[in-house]
């Protein structure tokens, strides 16, 4: 195909031109449409969910004045075993969900 230099400039300035638009329609007053969002129900599960997740304090308090007094009392153990397992279980929940 060969292209002469009048007729890739036609093309250029087509590509450039704005769309057509098709046939405007006076508007009735009154009658405007209004935008309109339909979400999901997995997505409506979701926003629910995380409106749940904003109730729930980010610090259980109690738990955290519980363990302080057996650490300042000296009874606070911990399991290397428990530790181990629950790192484990995080890195397999990790890298499970994201494959």
């Amino acid at each position: 195909m060969k292209l002469s230099r009048y007729s890739s400039s036609r093309i250029g300035k087509a590509y450039l031109r704005p769309a057509p638009v098709g046939n405007r329609r006076a508007s009735i007053p009154g009658s405007k449409k209004k935008d309109e969002v339909i979400l999901s129900s997995r997505a409506q599960e979701v926003r629910r969910l995380t409106e749940l997740a904003k109730g729930i304090p980010a610090v259980r308090q109690e738990k955290v004045e519980a363990i302080k007094k057996q650490i300042e009392s000296g009874t606070y153990e911990v399991s290397s075993q428990t530790v181990a397992k629950s790192i484990i279980d995080l890195h397999r929940k990790i890298y499970t969900d994201s494959e």
